[in-house]
């Protein structure tokens, strides 16, 4: 376990360290590497740990940018990686294994729910498929039963509860059934229980 500062000015340095030698973990050369992916999915272990440790330090850092009060900003390019981690690990070997209630909800009898991220024109668009097997994202398009249309950083922060779907500041409109959008949300949540 890593030996957490006890001054608060020790902090920045501590952060800057952690965050070079997570870097270097995740170069060209160890993103291939034999290492465990904990989602197992198609993804390399060290796909799978870049991911996470990005998805961690965006969606907590905001956590402790509303926490203090403050702004935060999340490039478009970094979201919109960070929706597609958070549709591969729900729909992974592991999240239906250990979160048996939340894949169960996500199963379906056809419902399809779109995700546009207006910001982004190459990478910003997520067609999910609510099958009897369960969700699942082929990369196609098309009209879907509910589409969730906005900038990418909002449609991250509405997806993993951040903010709520009808509040105003997200810039997130809701194209079709509201209710699936909304069951969507509530099942989905990185958290047990």
């Amino acid at each position: 376990m890593a030996a957490v500062p006890t001054e608060p000015d020790d902090w920045p340095a501590w952060l800057s360290e952690g965050s070079a030698r997570a870097a270097e973990a995740c170069s060209d050369e160890a993103l291939v590497a034999p290492v465990f992916n904990a989602a197992a999915d198609e993804r390399s272990g060290g796909e799978f740990w870049l991911s996470s440790l990005v998805n961690e330090a965006v969606i907590h850092g905001v956590d402790a940018a509303y926490a203090a009060g403050r702004d935060h900003n999340i490039e478009a390019d970094v979201a919109a990686h960070l929706i597609t981690n958070h549709l591969t690990m729900l729909t992974s070997p592991t999240w239906a294994a250990l979160r048996p209630d939340s894949a169960d909800a996500l199963r379906g009898a056809g419902e399809t729910l779109h995700l546009h991220a207006t910001d982004r024109t190459d990478l910003g668009e997520w067609f999910i498929e609510r099958g009897h097997d369960g969700a699942n994202w082929p990369g196609r398009s098309g009209e879907a039963d509910v589409t969730l249309k906005g900038p990418a950083a909002s449609l991250l922060l509405v997806l993993t509860r951040r903010r709520r779907l009808s509040e105003e500041t997200d810039q997130v409109s809701v194209l079709g059934d509201v209710d699936l959008a909304e069951h969507w949300i509530r099942n989905t949540a990185h958290v047990s229980g």
